[in-house]
């Protein structure tokens, strides 16, 4: 019963976020409208662009597939 409870009660505050964001004026656009403006400037593609380069470096480090060109070259052992 308290699971259904917090599920309810989640659907409302996310039907309260949605119409907040979409419905209510924050200067001259909705909290909607200003996200998407953000979303749509040069930086912001840049940045995006960037961070799926670095999370693809990252996801081929961890799937173990370096790059020829940035691997490390292997550790020698010196003989004393």
């Amino acid at each position: 019963m308290l699971a259904l409870v917090r599920f309810v009660f989640s659907l409302l505050v996310l039907a309260v976020l949605v119409w907040f964001a979409t419905m209510v004026p924050l200067g001259d656009h909705t909290l909607w409208g200003h996200l998407k403006a953000i979303a749509g400037t040069h930086e912001a593609k840049d940045f995006a662009d960037g961070t799926r380069k670095e999370a693809q470096k990252v996801a081929d480090k961890l799937l173990d597939k370096p790059d020829a060109a940035t691997a490390p070259e292997p550790h020698r052992h010196h003989s004393k």
